[in-house]
């Protein structure tokens, strides 16, 4: 394994990451008030 040490302003975060996807949201929740939480 090989660590890279490189300063803070040089990463950038990953454009396709699936943990940031504000338009889901709203199709959870909707989802959530149609078919409840289980």
């Amino acid at each position: 394994m090989k660590i890279d040490s490189r300063p803070i302003d040089e990463i950038k975060p990953y454009e396709k990451n699936p943990r940031v996807n504000d338009q889901a949201v709203e199709a959870v929740a909707a989802s959530i008030r149609e078919f409840g939480f289980r």
